[in-house]
């Protein structure tokens, strides 16, 4: 409860407690235009996923294999599946990627919880898919699974080779 409702004086530390015409500051459209402006600027997003790129190629390479080996082993549906695991894994983790690159270049603060949301919504969602493929009897669904496992392993191997490749060195504390 501000001065001015209890009925006495206005505070006049406070630009809350007074209206615009009194000397308090109106919102500047321009301020919102420079938030939106560094909200979907893609180079701050960009320059924090320098790994994805290794990462992607990795992917392939896992892609070219598993659908061999699926086609091998399975047919053509194994053959399928084994792409779509891969697939479901890179699209999952490059979603996952692009969120916590992007909390953290708005906010920092936001990064764990971004993270967390986007792992539940993306570990959710391919256990319902996968349960439903399980439903309907798919034949690929051992293929996708095994695939699945494996683009784990490969994603996270490349990222760790990334970044034992390239260290990142945070700036040096200013001096006082």
């Amino acid at each position: 409860m501000t001065a001015a409702m209890r009925g006495g004086p206005a505070s006049t530390d406070d630009p809350a407690d007074q209206p615009a015409s009194a000397g308090g500051r109106a919102p500047d459209p321009a301020d919102r235009r420079e938030v939106d402006a560094e909200f979907v600027d893609r180079r701050t997003v960009r320059q924090r996923i320098p790994h994805l790129p290794t990462a992607l190629w990795a992917m392939a390479v896992l892609l070219v294999i598993s659908v061999i080996a699926g086609a091998a082993y399975g047919g053509a549906v194994a053959a399928a599946g084994a792409a779509a695991g891969v697939g479901l894994v890179a699209a999952s983790y490059v979603a996952s990627t692009l969120a916590i690159a992007w909390a953290d270049s708005v906010r920092p603060q936001l990064v764990l919880a971004v993270g967390l949301v986007a792992y539940t919504i993306k570990f959710t969602y391919i256990g319902l898919g996968m349960a439903a493929l399980a439903a309907a009897d798919w034949a690929g669904l051992p293929a996708m699974g095994v695939s699945l496992i494996a683009a784990v392993v490969v994603w996270n191997a490349a990222q760790i080779w990334y970044i034992v490749r390239h260290p990142v060195h945070p700036d040096p504390p200013a001096e006082p």
